[in-house]
């Protein structure tokens, strides 16, 4: 078959009564056109589809503008489903930043025993978050490994609240406690796009046995000294008056 001399593409102009083709917030302009390029035989078709619905718009369900391009020739048909792009100049992103709750609230373990701590991450938008644990030494005050007493991590999958938000829990099972592990700090760290910097809630791990006075302890004690201290002023000069008075009598 001879070569198909050069013709200049052929514009096929879509009638666009409504401006259903024109961008979202752009005055309607030129309406949009279909180019096609020589083709042997010269026959050939640009039909543009049906309105997507009577008033020859797009729906506000399809997310957008969209319109259908359909090019054939005897041989060959070519059908393109297109959209129009949205601009997203002046668009805002809504973020929520997370609460996070960690329990207990009182790291209280026997000699021997293990622990298992629970960082609670609620109410945060969008969805990625990190939660990582760490651990400070109550001897040394000193960052350590949390690997060195923490057996196991896991975390679990998002949960959608009603409003969109989402909630996620992390785990970490400890170690059989220590009379050394008495007084280390455990924190749980929650990092999000909603946050200027890491969120950190702690816990601080006592072996029971091993605790000091407490400050309500040592006040107890005051107050019940004051107590006997005022009882025995009180009634010493009463116990003297006898004393006192046998030795007038004499």
């Amino acid at each position: 078959m001879p070569p198909h001399p050069f013709v200049p593409l052929t514009p096929l102009s879509p009638a666009d009564p409504w401006g259903a083709l024109t961008p979202l917030g752009v005055p309607p302009g030129d309406p949009p056109s279909c180019e096609m390029n020589p083709t042997t035989p010269q026959t050939g078709s640009a039909p543009w589809s049906r309105p997507l619905n009577p008033d020859a718009r797009s729906p506000p369900t399809a997310g957008g503008l969209w319109w259908v391009a359909a090019v054939g020739t005897p041989r060959y048909s070519v059908t393109a489903l297109l959209q129009g792009g949205m601009s997203t100049d002046g668009a805002t992103t809504a973020t929520e930043p997370p609460k996070v709750t960690l329990s207990p609230k009182d790291l209280v373990v026997a000699p021997g025993m293990p622990a298992e701590l629970r960082c609670h991450v609620s109410g945060f938008y969008p969805l990625d978050v990190t939660v990582t644990w760490q651990r400070r030494s109550g001897g040394s005050g000193t960052s350590q490994s949390p690997r060195d007493t923490v057996v196991d991590t896991w975390t679990s999958g998002h949960r959608r609240a009603a409003d969109g938000t989402y909630s996620r829990t992390a785990v970490a099972r400890l170690t059989p406690a220590r009379p050394q592990h008495h007084g280390d700090i455990y924190s749980c760290v929650v990092t999000h796009t909603a946050l200027s910097k890491p969120k950190r809630v702690s816990v601080t791990l006592l072996l029971a046995g091993t605790e000091g006075p407490r400050l309500e302890d040592a006040t107890g004690l005051f107050l019940v000294a004051f107590v006997l201290y005022g009882l025995i002023r009180w009634l010493s000069p009463t116990a003297s008056l006898p004393k006192e008075d046998t030795k007038k009598s004499q």
